[in-house]
C-alpha cells in the first residue's frame, strides 16, 4: 500500500459530479497529498460528463462509497475513517488548492506545532477573498434567539486575520485538521443532518477544549461558492436549518435556552410573514414560494419538527440543500438531503471498508486471572476462527496458578494458525478494566474483540460481527456483541441450552442485565437489534469508539477494578453518540462462574467491588431528570443492598466508605465525563426499562 501519507483531503460529495473535475485536475500527483472522496449518491447535473468527472477524481485519489446518503456530518466522519493521513483536510468539491497550496498547509503545521488546524485562505473565481463569511466568531446564544425570533441582527464588524491569528469558527469549506485534534473534539457530529451547523458545532468543541484553530493564509484555495438552495426550496431549507438551530442550542448552551429558542421561533416566522408585502428573502424565488416554506416552517416548529406528510424533506431524491451564507451557515455545495438514522459524532467505515483486509485486522484482548484451566480450550477456539488477519494479547493480572506458564505452553497452537500472541505480564492484578487498558495498550488492530478465558467463540464469531457492523454504514458502530450461551448442560433442567448474554440492557433500577441471561433458548433472541451494551466476555469493539470514548487515555476506567466496567463503558460509548449491535447468528459458548444469583460464592473483593461500582456507574452518568424518574424504585433498591451487607456480608461495607473518601476526586471524573457527552441525556434515559431497539 506504500508509506502512509501526511495529509488527507477527504471531500463529501453529492449531485453534480463536475466540480470534482476541476479539484481532480489541480490535485498533485504526489505520494505526500490523498484524496478521497465520499460519494453520497444524488443526480449528475444536465451536460455534466459524470463519467470522466469521476474517472479524473479515480486517477488522482479514491473513491468511497457507502451506498448510502450520510449527510455532510456523517459522510466526513466515514471518509476521515478510512483517510490514512494524520492531517486531515477537510474540502468542499468546489474547492481547490492553488498551486502550492498543500505545501503551504503542511509547512504550516510544521511552524505551528500547537495548531489543532489552520485555517487556509479562500478566493472567490473573481480572485476577491473569502474571509468575510469564511471566518468567523462562534454564534452567541442571545444572537441565535435572536435569530429565531427574526430580529435583525448588527452586522459584524470584519476584517482578515493576521497569519497565526486564532479564528473561533472557520467555515469547513476548507479546513485542515490534525487527526488528533479532530479525535479528541469527537469529529462531525451527523445528528446535524444533512447539514447546517456541524461545522459551528464541531469548530464550538475545539473551542471549549482550548485546540485552537489558526489563520494561515500562505495556503491559499479557489472556491467557487456556487452554493444555494433553491434546488431543496425555501421552506425546507428553514425547516432543516431551525431544527438544527435548535440542537445546536440544546448542545451548547442547555436545555432551556434550546425551549427558548422553539417558543421564539413561531413569533420569528409570524414576523417574517408579516413582512412578505415589503421584504421577499433573498432565499426564495418568488413571495408565493416563501409563504408556503414560512408555513412548512412553522408546522415543524409547533410539532417538534415532525415532518409533513406532503413531503420528506431529505429524501435522496431532493436536491442537494447547498446553501447560500447567510448570518451564520457555511456553504457545503455538495452537503446531502439523505435523512439516515445516524446517532453519533463518531467517524464510521463504509461497508466496503469495514470489511476489507487492511481495515479490519481483529486483536483478540484476553484478560486472565487464575484461569490456567480455560487457556487451552480458550487457544483453540481462538485458532479456530476464520476470519483474517488477527492477532491476541494476553494480559495476565498477577496469576497464582501458573496462567502465564500455561499461556506460553500453548503458543503453537495460535503459531499454527498463523496468529501472533503477544503476553503481558502484570505484577499487580489490576482486575479486568486495568488488564484490559494494558491489552489495547499492546494491541494495534481497528477492531478489538474483548474475549474472557472462559469464553469460546465459534469459528465465524469474528466474521459475523463484523458482517454485521458493515451492514449498517448508516450508524456509528462501536460494538457489536453476539449471543452467548451457556455451556451444554449447565442449568438447563433438561429443557435444552440456557442464554448467557444477548447484549446488554438497563432497568429502571439502574441495573444492568445481560438480555436473556439463564432463559431457555427458545428463538426470542433470534433477530438482530440495538441493545444498550456489549458484555466485556466476547464483544467487538471498533477501536475509533474505544479511543474517541477513553478519559485520560484509558477506554475502561480502571476505578472499577471488576464488574460493571463494561457497563460504564456502554454508557460512554451512548454519550459519545456510538452505537451498540447485537448479532443472534454470531454464538459463543461462556463457562461464567459469576452471576447475581451466585453472590454468596463469590469472592469478597468481588462483592466489594460490585457494589462499589454500582454507585460509581450512577454517580458518573445520572442526570437531574433521570434521577427524578427512577428515585423511588432505586432508593427501594439501594435500601435492599445496604441491609443485604449489614446482615449477610459486612465485608462489603468498605465499600461505602471508599467511596465518601475518593468523593472529591469521583465528582470531578464526573464533570469531565458530563463535559464530554454529545448527545442530550434524553438519548440514554430511553434505554431504561427496554430491552432492545429495531435496527
Amino acid at each position: 500500500m506504500g508509506a502512509a501519507p501526511r495529509l488527507s483531503a477527504v471531500v463529501v460529495h453529492w449531485g453534480d459530479p463536475g466540480p470534482l473535475a476541476g479539484l481532480a485536475a489541480a490535485w498533485p500527483d504526489d505520494p505526500r497529498f490523498e484524496l478521497l472522496v465520499v460519494d453520497n449518491g444524488g443526480p449528475a447535473g444536465e451536460g455534466t460528463d459524470a463519467a470522466g468527472a469521476w474517472a479524473a477524481v479515480e486517477r488522482r485519489g479514491r473513491v468511497l462509497r457507502p451506498g448510502t446518503n450520510l449527510g455532510f456530518g456523517g459522510g466526513a466522519d466515514a471518509g476521515i475513517a478510512a483517510a490514512r493521513g494524520d492531517l486531515l483536510l477537510i474540502l468542499n468539491p468546489d474547492a481547490r488548492p492553488a498551486p502550492g497550496a498543500l505545501e503551504a498547509l503542511l509547512a504550516g503545521f510544521d511552524a505551528h506545532p500547537e495548531a489543532a488546524g489552520l485555517a487556509p485562505k479562500l478566493l472567490g473565481d473573481d480572485g476577491e477573498p473569502q474571509y468575510a463569511w469564511q471566518l468567523r466568531r462562534l454564534p452567541s446564544a442571545g444572537q441565535l434567539l435572536a435569530q429565531a425570533a427574526g430580529l435583525p441582527l448588527a452586522p459584524e464588524a470584519r476584517r482578515e486575520p493576521a497569519a497565526g491569528e486564532a479564528v473561533e469558527q472557520p467555515a469547513a469549506a476548507a479546513l485542515a485538521l490534525t487527526r488528533d485534534a479532530y479525535r479528541r473534539a469527537g469529529g462531525f457530529d451527523p445528528g446535524f443532518q444533512p447539514a447546517w451547523f456541524e461545522d459551528v458545532d464541531l469548530a464550538a468543541r475545539f473551542h471549549r477544549l482550548g485546540l485552537p484553530l489558526l489563520y494561515h493564509p500562505d495556503a491559499v484555495f479557489h472556491h467557487s461558492q456556487g452554493a444555494t438552495v433553491g434546488q431543496l426550496g425555501y421552506g425546507r431549507f428553514l425547516w432543516i436549518y431551525q431544527r438544527n438551530l435548535v440542537r445546536y442550542l440544546g448542545k451548547h448552551h442547555g436545555g432551556l435556552t434550546a425551549l427558548a429558542a422553539r417558543l421564539l421561533l413561531p413569533l420569528g416566522l409570524a414576523l417574517r410573514f408579516a413582512a412578505l408585502p415589503l421584504r421577499k428573502p433573498h432565499r426564495a424565488a418568488t413571495r408565493r414560494q416563501a409563504a408556503r416554506g414560512l408555513a412548512n416552517a412553522l408546522t415543524g416548529a409547533l410539532t417538534s419538527w415532525r415532518r409533513p406528510k406532503k413531503w420528506t424533506p431529505q429524501t435522496p431524491e431532493n436536491k442537494a440543500p447547498t446553501q447560500v451564507p447567510g448570518t451564520w451557515e457555511r456553504a457545503h455545495v455538495s452537503k446531502p438531503s439523505a435523512e439516515v438514522p445516524v446517532t453519533s459524532s463518531r467517524a464510521y467505515m463504509s461497508n466496503a471498508e469495514a470489511v476489507s483486509q487492511d481495515l479490519a485486522a481483529v486483536a483478540v484482548c484476553i484478560v486472565t486471572r487464575d484461569s490456567a484451566p480455560d487457556v487451552a480450550d480458550c487457544f483453540a477456539a481462538v485458532a479456530a476462527l476464520t476470519h483474517r488477519p488477527l492477532s491476541v494479547v494476553v494480559v495476565d493480572c498477577a496469576s497464582s496458578d501458573g496462567t502465564v506458564a500455561e499461556v506460553e505452553r500453548h503458543r503453537g497452537v495460535l503459531a499454527a494458525a498463523g496468529v501472533p500472541l503477544t503476553v503481558v505480564p502484570l505484577d499487580d492484578n489490576l482486575g479486568f478494566a486495568g488488564g484490559m487498558n494494558a491489552a489495547l495498550d499492546a494491541a494495534d488492530a481497528p477492531w478489538v474483540l474483548s474475549l474472557n478465558a472462559d469464553a469460546w467463540p465459534a469459528p465465524d464469531y469474528v466474521d459475523r460481527l463484523l458482517a454485521r457492523a458493515a451492514a449498517h454504514p448508516n450508524l456509528s458502530v462501536g460494538a457489536v456483541t453476539g449471543r452467548l450461551l451457556r455451556l451444554a448442560g449447565a442449568d438447563s433442567n433438561g429443557d435444552g441450552r440456557r442464554l448467557d448474554a444477548c447484549g446488554m440492557r438497563l432497568t429502571r433500577t439502574w441495573r444492568h442485565l445481560d438480555r436473556g441471561s439463564g432463559e431457555r433458548d427458545d428463538g426470542r433472541y433470534d433477530h438482530p437489534a440495538r441493545v444498550f451494551g456489549a458484555t466485556g466476555a466476547a464483544s467487538l469493539f471498533r477501536r475509533a469508539a474505544l479511543d474517541d470514548a477513553a478519559l485520560d487515555g484509558d477506554p475502561f476506567d480502571p476505578l472499577f477494578h471488576s464488574f460493571r466496567e463494561d457497563a460504564e463503558l456502554a454508557f460512554r460509548l451512548r454519550e459519545r453518540g456510538w452505537e451498540v449491535l447485537y448479532e443472534p447468528a454470531a454464538v459463543a459458548d461462556h463457562r461464567r462462574f459469576n452471576l447475581p444469583e451466585r453472590r454468596s460464592a463469590m469472592p469478597a473483593a468481588v462483592n466489594y467491588h460490585s457494589l462499589k461500582n454500582r454507585y460509581l456507574l450512577r454517580l458518573y452518568h445520572q442526570t437531574g431528570r433521570n434521577l427524578l424518574r427512577t428515585l423511588l424504585p432505586t432508593l427501594a433498591r439501594d435500601a435492599a443492598a445496604l441491609g443485604y451487607v449489614l446482615l449477610r456480608e459486612r465485608s462489603s461495607l468498605a465499600a461505602y466508605a471508599w467511596l465518601w473518601r475518593n468523593r472529591r476526586r469521583l465528582l470531578d471524573r464526573r464533570r469531565r465525563v458530563q463535559a464530554r457527552r454529545l448527545l442530550p441525556a434524553a438519548d440514554l434515559d430511553r434505554w431504561f426499562g427496554r430491552e432492545e431497539m429495531p435496527l
